[in-house]
């Protein structure tokens, strides 16, 4: 690459890279398979992102202290400290966007572990990335981009409480003693051992929930107790609404549409135009404006993976009639390219 990689990759991230920068770094990436895992490596400390760019001047120093902290990134399982008051936290090799010592969560009593004072970490996964870590338990868990986690440093032996805003896939470990229950502003879900999804947030009015193996509980709590909903099998698809208090399981032949995207891909079925937009946004950290509201009725079809955003579109013409053009780029006063706008038409 023409400018120095910790700079330039540190603006890729971010997604201030201008298009010309966007693609000296794909370049970059082809020309050398060493060249793609020192991107992997640098990506893995961006995807979690931290306290240190709220103290440094900016991103771009950020990443170059981290560099200088952990040479070569072999040091996985270091414990670092930097700079701020007391100090931020690094664990695990993730660098951890915000961490804090309580009896409970915050607004949310729904996550205290008996009577232990418990330290609780909260991950958000960058717009444009998606974000792997596993936790104290050897439970793995994939946040779509945009996608929000709080859960403690460390289980106690009773239950694994952790809460979700957004979409994250989960592989529990399995304890039989020890349940794991994520909790959403919607339902929670309750598991020994499994493999699932749940998407749900503020942007969602619904929420829904994908078992791959095991089996799951969905829980709502009423007058301060939890009731069971529903309990799915493998292959069960839930939706439920809470304006209207309804819930629908189906079964579903193909799960490729709900989880693809743990394994870079983006799958539409006849999905609404507003659930398309709401990933897009997501998955490339751009802006989609409507400017046809007949567009609203419209469902879209097609499977993508490493296409840019602009290709997508140009791919879903095939199967619904609208027409897009991309907004020119522009540079903040701080020196950074703004997020891409696109209008549908």
């Amino acid at each position: 690459m023409e400018k120095d990689p910790v700079s330039l990759l540190a603006r890729y991230f971010e997604g201030h890279a201008s298009p010309s920068e966007r693609e000296a770094v794909e370049r970059w990436r082809r020309e050398d398979a060493g060249h793609e895992r020192l991107f992997q490596q640098y990506r893995t400390l961006w995807e979690v992102p931290s306290q240190l760019a709220r103290h440094e001047k900016n991103r771009e120093q950020a990443l170059a202290a981290v560099k200088r902290e952990i040479p070569a990134f072999r040091r996985r399982r270091r414990v670092y400290l930097l700079r701020y008051a007391a100090a931020a936290a690094l664990f695990i090799g993730l660098i951890l966007s915000g961490f804090f010592l309580g009896r409970s969560f915050p607004g949310d009593t729904s996550l205290r572990q008996r009577d232990e004072t418990v330290v609780f970490q909260h991950v958000t996964a960058n717009s444009g990335m998606v974000t792997r870590l596993t936790l104290a338990d050897g439970t793995e868990v994939t946040l779509f981009p945009g996608s929000e986690l709080t859960f403690p440093l460390h289980f106690n032996a009773q239950e694994r409480t952790v809460q979700l805003s957004g979409e994250g896939f989960f592989r529990i470990t399995h304890d039989e003693k020890s349940p794991f229950i994520v909790r959403t502003d919607k339902l929670d879900v309750r598991v020994l051992g499994t493999v699932f999804d749940v998407r749900t947030g503020k942007d969602d009015n619904l929420f829904e929930a994908v078992l791959v193996e095991g089996r799951i509980a969905l829980q709502k709590k009423e007058e301060g107790k939890e009731k069971r909903i529903a309990t799915l099998q493998p292959n069960q698809h839930a939706v439920y609404d809470p304006q209207k208090k309804s819930l629908q399981v189906k079964e579903e032949e193909d799960l490729e549409k709900y989880i693809a995207w743990t394994q870079g891909r983006l799958v539409f079925d006849a999905d609404s135009l507003r659930d398309v937009i709401r990933r897009l946004e997501s998955w490339y950290n751009v802006k989609i404006v409507v400017k046809d509201p007949r567009l609203w009725d419209y469902q879209f079809t097609g499977k993508f993976a490493g296409e840019s955003v602009e290709k997508v579109l140009k791919l879903l013409q095939y199967t619904s009639d609208f027409h897009f053009r991309v907004q020119q780029e522009r540079i903040d006063k701080n020196g950074y390219y703004s997020k891409k706008v696109i209008e549908l038409y």
